[in-house]
């Protein structure tokens, strides 16, 4: 859902102004969609809660 929000937020403001994110401003909407992807895709890994109060 994240994902999707910045994606949908850099394409309707950012990519009125020009093609690119380094042209337009759009770095950050950019950037937080693909690392929201990835973290959906892959998952949280070990930077949990879960596995944080494991470990003690």
């Amino acid at each position: 859902v994240c994902s999707g929000a910045m994606a949908f937020a850099y394409f309707t403001v950012h990519q009125q102004l020009a093609l690119l994110p380094l042209q337009n401003m759009g770095e950050p909407a950019a950037l937080y969609s693909w690392i929201f992807l990835l973290i959906a895709v892959v998952g949280p890994g070990s930077v949990t809660l879960a596995s944080v109060l494991r470990r003690k």
